[in-house]
């Protein structure tokens, strides 16, 4: 599974999070007259916390995602023009010696 996709699944879940909140406010105080604001009170801060936390954790899912291809593809392309116009062959030489492993 990609960043992206795992992003949207936080955003998804935050999402699924936030409406549960209010369905339980809603279900809870479904015979009684209270103020809906109080349900929300009651049914506890819990879910928003939680909520926030995947919508955070989703977001910086997406962005890392986004900022991670356009860095490869720049140095991809950094690296294609670099070897287009240089007239010094020593940058081919340089990749294609082998590194020295243990």
């Amino acid at each position: 599974m990609n960043r992206r996709m795992t992003g949207v699944i936080f955003v998804c879940i935050a999402a699924f999070l936030y409406a549960v909140r209010y369905l339980c406010a809603a279900i809870y105080g479904s015979g009684s007259m209270a103020p809906f604001k109080s349900l929300l009170n009651e049914v506890g801060p819990e879910l928003r916390v939680l909520g926030i936390i995947a919508l955070i954790v989703g977001a910086i899912y997406l962005i890392v995602a986004e900022s991670h291809t356009t860095l490869k593809s720049a140095i991809r392309d950094i690296k294609s023009n670099w070897r287009e116009f240089d007239p010094d062959p020593k940058l081919e030489r340089l990749e294609e010696k082998p590194r020295n492993t243990p």
